[in-house]
């Protein structure tokens, strides 16, 4: 019960504070916002102020701005609202539908400045720790500073992490920075098999030291951009076959996650929290039709097109079809969710 209490204050802030950067963009442009909503449903709660209704719906799974005239590029009609959403200049539109993202990314970043704070430490890539008989041993020297792993930058450990989580085969060049100089070193590192997928060992340590006061501001930043690729290398492993749609969790799977975290402190649950956070703001900009992504690309090929009939009625089709895919994605991957917490 806790875990579920716990779920629903989770999902209610993240879908809150996504939702209100669509709301205070669309009202700052002057649009009409009908109705701001938390909660898919039925109404448990609702008000009205200003000629906008604001309500609290039963099921803690979504939330919605509704704006005066924002499907007119889909019905073909125009709205006879002066300040509807159809009406405003296109970049007011693409910054309002932009709004809740960029919302969802600026959580993430609070919460990692905050877990910064909490944890007291941040991650470097200096070597500290080196085990006899690894890979890495009488290669790499405790003191080293690793500045490239592939030819791509590091510059705290969650970048060294993300690095080896994208690498496929354990064979990585690793270039250092020892004595004033830089040298690279070709490394095979141990793999692992977990539930089917292969990972890589890393074996050795880097240093945590204590942030500096700058570093409280920067380091989150650099946190959130190794989360960032994470996300993108997860997706693009989903459509090149890396990954398989059996380990996509829903609702219940990331429920489960929160339970999880929470029993480990709330220092995990932050960081949970900052990951699924950021991990709604990208996906949400993918460019299909039903996501604040795809709905930008549709305001800028109606712009393009001149709201075209023909170009309406493929978008229309699109539409229907991405809302029944992602209908039936959801379905099955609480299915699969349900199906790995009965074993």
């Amino acid at each position: 019960m806790l875990t579920f209490l716990i779920a629903i204050l989770f999902f209610g802030a993240i879908i809150l504070f996504h939702e209100f950067g669509h709301y205070i963009v669309a009202k700052r442009a002057g649009v009409t916002v009908l109705e701001f909503s938390i909660g898919m449903g039925p109404a448990l709660w609702k008000t009205e102020k200003n000629g906008t209704r604001y309500a609290l719906r039963l099921l803690p799974i979504g939330g919605f701005v509704a704006m005066e005239g924002e499907n007119d590029a889909q019905e073909g009609e125009r709205s006879s609202d002066p300040n509807a959403f159809s009406k405003k200049p296109l970049l007011h539109r693409i910054a309002i539908l932009l709004a809740g993202s960029f919302n969802n990314l600026l959580m993430g970043y609070l919460l990692l400045v905050i877990l910064t704070a909490v944890n007291g430490w941040v991650g470097t890539t200096q070597i500290v720790r080196l085990e006899e008989g690894t890979s890495a041993y009488g290669v790499l020297e405790i003191g080293d500073t690793i500045t490239h792993l592939n030819g791509h930058r590091v510059r705290t450990s969650n970048d060294i992490s993300y690095e080896f989580l994208r690498d496929e085969d354990g064979r990585i060049d690793v270039t250092v920075r020892r004595g004033g100089e830089t040298r690279t070193e070709r490394i095979q590192f141990p793999l692992e098999t977990y539930e089917g997928q292969q990972f890589i060992t890393i074996d050795f340590r880097v240093a945590a030291v204590k942030p500096t006061p700058l570093q409280y501001v920067t380091y989150p930043v650099n946190w959130g951009i190794s989360i960032v690729k994470e996300i993108w290398s997860s997706l693009i492993g989903l459509f090149t076959g890396r990954y398989t749609i059996n380990q996509l969790s829903g609702p219940v799977g990331v429920v489960s996650a929160i339970g999880q975290a929470s029993r480990y402190g709330f220092g995990q649950l932050l960081r949970l929290a900052a990951f699924i956070t950021i991990n709604i703001g990208i996906f949400n900009l993918l460019p299909i039709p039903v996501l604040d992504g795809g709905r930008i690309v549709i305001e800028l090929v109606g712009a393009a097109t001149h709201n075209n009939r023909a170009v309406k009625k493929v978008i229309n089709a699109l539409m229907a079809a991405s809302i029944a895919l992602l209908v039936l994605l959801m379905v099955y991957v609480t299915f699969q969710d349900i199906t790995r917490f009965v074993r």
